[in-house]
């Protein structure tokens, strides 16, 4: 059985060959062109596919998986972008992405590769982004939105099914 990601992960830095690290991360990674996201970065679903046991699996050393456990890395750095269970081939589970500086931007569940349950997402700052349901990959409930400087986005903030806003 997987360890709880709030247990294992090391926030912002890559672990030492064959040591599993102690804080998790976050989004947006070497795996970009096989994720449909909407605008605010929340990734609703990913592509799946088998990856190997305990080794890097892109040609840039980006990802990692440990006991199940996929670990994804900042193109441009060590910094641990986001981190969760990964499998028979998809994200399943709770997952955590943080920013390069090691901030929380989004947190939530898949279930079966896609976004399910309740999704979190924050700006940089540490103010909120998004908070709302989703089902099946989608918007799905009451969903939230907040512009940078705090205030709630009433455009977009509604109740949603399956990813159209309806109220």
């Amino acid at each position: 059985m997987v360890a709880p990601l709030r247990e294992r992960s090391t926030r912002g830095q890559r672990p030492a060959e064959g040591e599993v690290p102690d804080k998790p991360a976050r989004v947006i990674s070497a795996e970009k062109s096989e994720e449909a996201a909407d605008p605010d970065g929340l990734v609703l679903e990913h592509q799946h596919r088998a990856l190997p046991e305990g080794k890097f699996v892109d040609d840039d050393g980006h990802q990692e998986l440990i006991d199940e456990t996929l670990y994804i890395y900042h193109e441009d750095s060590d910094a641990l972008s986001e981190a969760g269970p990964w499998i028979d081939g998809m994200r399943e589970g709770f997952w955590e992405s943080f920013s390069e500086e090691g901030s929380l931007i989004l947190s939530g569940a898949y279930l079966h590769g896609k976004a399910t349950g309740q999704w979190n997402g924050w700006y940089n700052a540490g103010t909120r982004s998004v908070t709302g349901g989703t089902l099946n990959g989608k918007y799905h409930g009451q969903v939230t939105f907040w512009l940078p400087n705090g205030r709630v986005d009433a455009s977009r903030t509604g109740i949603y099914e399956s990813g159209v806003k309806i109220d």
